[in-house]
C-alpha cells in the first residue's frame, strides 16, 4: 500500500517508509482509518457522510480508492471550494472517496461549533465525533509532519 502526500504547496513527498508500522498491521486504508481515528477501546466506528447527513460505518469504504484530508479548522472557503470541485469529479466516476480528518490537540466549544460550521459545507466523508482528538494525532504530527496547512493522502493501493 502505497500513498502520496501533497501539500497544499504541491510538494509530493513518498510516505512509504512512513507508514510502514501501519501497513504491516493493518494492510487495508479502513484498518489505517481506523487505527488513525478511533482508539482501541472505541466500540463504535462510525464516520459522517456529508452527502446524507448521517452517521455511517467506517467499513463502507472497504475496497475503495480514499482520499484523507487532515486539516486544522482554520481551512479556507477557497480550499473547500477546490475540494468540493475535485469530490464532484470523482463521484461522477466513482473513483475515490474524500475522508476529512480535523486535527485539533483539544476540543473546546466553540473549536466543535466552527466544526459544526465547516463540515455543514462539505459533503464527503468525515470524523463524527469532536470530543477528544484522533486517536493517531501524534504519528500525523511526527511521521507525516503535519504543520496545519491541509493536506491529501492518496490511499492508493498500487
Amino acid at each position: 500500500m502505497r500513498r502520496i502526500l501533497i501539500h497544499k504547496e504541491k510538494e509530493v513527498t513518498d510516505l512509504h517508509d512512513a507508514e510502514a508500522a501501519l501497513s504491516k498491521s493493518y494492510p487495508e486504508i479502513v484498518e489505517v482509518i481506523k487505527t488513525l481515528i478511533f482508539s482501541k477501546d472505541d466500540v463504535e466506528t462510525t464516520i459522517f457522510d456529508g452527502s446524507t447527513e448521517k452517521l455511517v460505518e467506517v467499513d463502507i469504504l472497504t475496497k475503495m480508492n480514499v482520499l484523507l484530508l487532515l486539516s486544522d479548522l482554520d481551512i479556507s472557503d477557497k480550499y473547500i471550494s477546490l475540494l468540493t470541485s475535485i469530490y464532484d469529479f470523482t463521484k461522477k466516476n466513482d473513483d475515490y472517496k474524500i475522508v476529512w480528518i480535523p486535527i485539533v490537540e483539544e476540543w473546546t466549544l466553540e473549536l466543535q461549533e466552527k466544526f459544526e460550521t465547516l463540515r455543514g459545507k462539505m459533503s464527503w466523508y468525515m470524523v463524527a465525533k469532536t470530543s477528544a482528538p484522533i486517536a493517531g494525532i501524534k504519528y500525523v504530527k511526527e511521521d507525516w509532519e503535519f504543520d496545519g496547512k491541509p493536506m491529501l493522502v492518496d490511499g492508493d493501493r498500487g
